[in-house]
């Protein structure tokens, strides 16, 4: 008697041979080898990345926070008693100015502090990369005091030095208004900001030291 003989359907196994027989890696592998990769890229940019990530979204929190009605209100009384201690400075100076809702004045000149020219902006992106750095919450403090006072005593020279230049030099005002000062206050937050991160990671060299 002549039996048919049965085809028995293919295992997993038998198809996973086949494919390696042929020379086709299964999807996992090629997910496995991306999963590596960009883990071993990311450990090894994570410092920096996460530095840039949260330095951005304390700038963009700052941000936000200028539409809010106290803070607002806080950058207008900065401005007007930028004002005065400018005008107290020249009056040293023997310019006789007087000050007026913002406005330095005398008969030789005059010029408007607005919020706008409180140098909030700069104090944004100090205290943001102080935030984002790695560091512990004494050395934040202690460098955002520093920083902060320092950046805001420049930009009460900043106030003076306008002044002092229109009244006496008027024809270049314009240039030292827009351009100058701006780059100026632009690097002196950048070099703070070296100048702090430099600080930490040396008193961080050194306390093993001392410990030792």
């Amino acid at each position: 008697m002549l039996t048919r003989n049965r085809r028995r359907k293919p295992t997993g196994k038998s198809l996973a041979s086949r494919a390696r027989a042929g020379g086709k890696n299964p999807p996992m592998g090629i997910r496995a080898l991306l999963i590596v990769f960009w883990r071993s890229w990311y450990l090894s940019k994570a410092p920096s990345l996460q530095f840039a990530m949260k330095f951005c979204s304390y700038v963009l929190l700052f941000s936000l926070l200028s539409f809010v009605p106290v803070y607002q209100r806080t950058v207008s009384a900065s401005a007007t008693e930028d004002a005065r201690i400018s005008s107290a400075i020249l009056n040293r100076m023997g310019e006789n100015t007087r000050v007026s809702d913002g406005t330095i004045w005398s008969p030789r000149s005059a010029i408007t502090v607005i919020p706008a020219c409180s140098a909030f902006e700069y104090l944004w992106f100090f205290c943001a990369a102080v935030f984002a750095f790695p560091a512990s919450l004494v050395r934040k403090i202690a460098g955002m005091l520093v920083g902060v006072t320092l950046l805001l005593s420049l930009n009460l020279f900043r106030v003076v030095s306008l002044y002092y230049i229109r009244a006496h030099f008027p024809e270049h005002f314009d240039a030292v208004h827009e351009e100058l000062w701006g780059i100026v206050l632009v690097l002196a937050s950048i070099c703070l900001c070296a100048a702090w991160i430099g600080w930490v990671r040396q008193a961080d060299q050194i306390e093993p030291d001392v410990a030792a």
